[in-house]
């Protein structure tokens, strides 16, 4: 039986992909780059490496600008190795590079969630860490603010018919970390 115009409208669709909210702050499958939406569009965390994650994201946000431009955004500070950032009342630190692992414990002092682009075998600190180990099960992050919790989608969902077994869709929740920040402290 052919499917006719009757039983299917290109609108409804229409009205789904426009009404869609971007996620407010992505990661990359390496911890690598991270995305964060703002007034001006997405800012990047870096100018450069991760280049196809940087314009999927971008396309994606309806976007046409270039990482570098993107990256000269607003909502990142700090060193390349180090790049501070704010999600939600949430104090956000992005390390990468050599140093990444040896800065941890420093960062984790600062701020309430690490993106660290290396595996870490325990959070140092009160903060939520987000590393290559937990990336390896979930692929690129997706983080939504939820109250005042943080919901992680991640990019490894669903069941794909060339996996062994099936995956099975499930959004995560950062919670706060307990040992809260004075409003003058870190980034």
């Amino acid at each position: 039986m052919a499917i006719s115009r009757t039983h299917f409208s290109f609108r409804p669709l229409l009205l789904i992909w426009v009404q869609t909210e971007r996620p407010v702050l992505l990661i990359s499958p390496d911890a690598g780059l991270v995305g964060l939406a703002g007034p001006q569009g997405r800012a990047l965390s870096v100018p450069s490496g991760a280049g196809f994650a940087a314009e999927n994201w971008l396309r994606a946000d309806g976007d046409l600008v270039l990482q570098k431009q993107a990256a000269d955004r607003p909502g990142f500070a700090g060193p390349k190795a180090q790049r501070r950032f704010t999600l939600a009342g949430w104090r956000g630190v992005h390390l990468r590079g050599k140093g990444a692992a040896e800065a941890l414990a420093a960062a984790c002092a600062q701020a309430d969630l690490v993106v660290v682009a290396a595996r870490v075998a325990a959070p140092p600190g009160p903060c939520r860490v987000i590393d290559q180990g937990l990336l390896r099960q979930t692929g690129g992050l997706a983080l939504l603010p939820a109250g005042d919790d943080l919901t992680l989608i991640p990019a490894r969902r669903g069941t794909r018919i060339w996996h062994g077994k099936a995956q099975a869709a499930v959004a995560l929740t950062l919670h706060r970390p307990q040992t809260r920040l004075a409003a003058g402290d870190g980034p």
